[in-house]
């Protein structure tokens, strides 16, 4: 199993075996096939959408405190993004790998899929903005030693 990070344009290049997981506090529409934020489809492709880690939303502590570019402040320097890195903190990294590997494996064999099944973790911004969770998403990965990439089309 590989885990990715990427943003929603990216979707449209993914294969079934790549699912994509909503970070973002909110979708946009299409990625809910435009039925509200709990729906989940398979679009055109039968690649999976509509699927949010609420874990992984900024959390209240975080509310109201990042206003989008441009920024006044570094991204170390940034209180939104050391809260965000706070909350990841707090989720048990083991646990949670388990947890993907437990998904990967029973959403490839309900799918009938015969390659291996990735996750990707989907940001809003494009790779190239310093200034954004996924920044801190991916360093919490390293810190804990576990590969984690950007996917590349």
């Amino acid at each position: 199993m590989k885990l990715y990070t990427s943003y929603f344009y990216q979707i449209r290049f993914f294969s079934p075996n790549i699912v994509p997981m909503s970070t973002a506090l909110y979708d946009p529409k299409w990625y809910h096939n435009h039925r509200g934020p709990n729906h989940v489809y398979l679009d055109k492709r039968q690649v999976i959408n509509g699927i949010r880690i609420e874990s992984f939303h900024p959390d209240n502590t975080c509310a109201d405190l990042c206003h989008g570019r441009p920024c006044d402040s570094t991204p170390d320097q940034c209180e939104f993004l050391r809260r965000y890195r706070a909350q990841l903190d707090k989720i048990d990294f083991d646990e949670f790998i388990k947890w993907c590997k437990r998904f990967a494996e029973i959403y490839r064999k309900s799918m009938n899929l015969k390659d291996e099944v990735s996750l990707a973790f989907i940001f809003h911004e494009t790779p190239d903005n310093p200034c954004s969770e996924r920044v801190v998403f991916q360093q919490w990965f390293q810190d804990h030693h576990y590969q984690i990439e950007e996917f590349k089309h």
